[in-house]
């Protein structure tokens, strides 16, 4: 029986009113939600799994790959967490490797997330993220997500891709940082909205695992990332 194991993690941060001002200047009729709090976070996993292995360095190792897992509030991300954690107490989901009880599990999501102070400018000038793949067995019909203006403007600009597939896109951050700080929070405004009914779980189309290491280690060693 194969785990997912969790490695390293990076946890960046963005405050919503701005992104709100910015995107009410693309849409005038946009009014954001009341009751969002204002930061929110942009949580990335390196994950994989236990029983599948790549080439790293001329080496076979167990495989390793950067997800966005999810987004959003402070608890918004903590609730996915907190329902993870059943799988890491049945070992489905270790972190380094090994088992960790689910109180533990939490435990260390939440002082990631709390300590987060990673700014998402940092991921938006050294990815430049073009494209995240959302899962849409999570998502509402298209006919609920067109109620939110975000998600409209989007269908707009051509930044909603296979629509009709079982696994939509939806292209983020595609002209500047600030714009990727927009959509994020746009995003999870949607999922607060019931847009999203769970996690807006997100991988990236170019796989850009060489670069987020590099991300990772800069940030990690105290560096300033931006």
């Amino acid at each position: 029986m194969s785990s997912e194991i969790e490695y390293r993690n990076m946890v960046f941060s963005y405050t919503a009113a701005a992104a709100h001002e910015r995107f009410k200047s693309l849409d005038s009729s946009y009014h954001f939600w009341p009751g969002h709090a204002d930061e929110q976070h942009l949580v990335l996993c390196e994950h994989g799994a236990s029983n599948c292995t790549m080439i790293r360095n001329g080496r076979e190792v167990l495989e390793r790959r950067w997800s966005a897992l999810t987004l959003g509030t402070t608890e918004q991300v903590m609730r996915d967490f907190i329902e993870w954690s059943v799988d890491a107490e049945g070992g489905m989901l270790q972190r380094n490797g090994k088992w960790i009880k689910a109180e533990g599990y939490i435990a260390a999501w939440r002082k990631a997330v709390t300590s987060s102070t990673l700014p998402i400018q940092a991921l938006a000038y050294w990815l430049q993220v073009s494209a995240v793949r959302i899962s849409t067995c999570r998502l509402k019909p298209i006919e609920e997500c067109n109620k939110h203006p975000w998600f409209r403007y989007k269908c707009d600009q051509g930044q909603i891709l296979d629509r009709d597939e079982p696994r939509q896109r939806i292209a983020l951050g595609v002209s500047n940082p600030e714009d990727l700080v927009c959509d994020l929070v746009m995003l999870s405004d949607l999922r607060a909205t019931g847009g999203i009914t769970h996690y807006p779980y997100a991988s990236f189309i170019d796989g850009p695992n060489d670069v987020l290491d590099g991300l990772y280690t800069r940030a990690t060693s105290g560096s300033k990332a931006a």
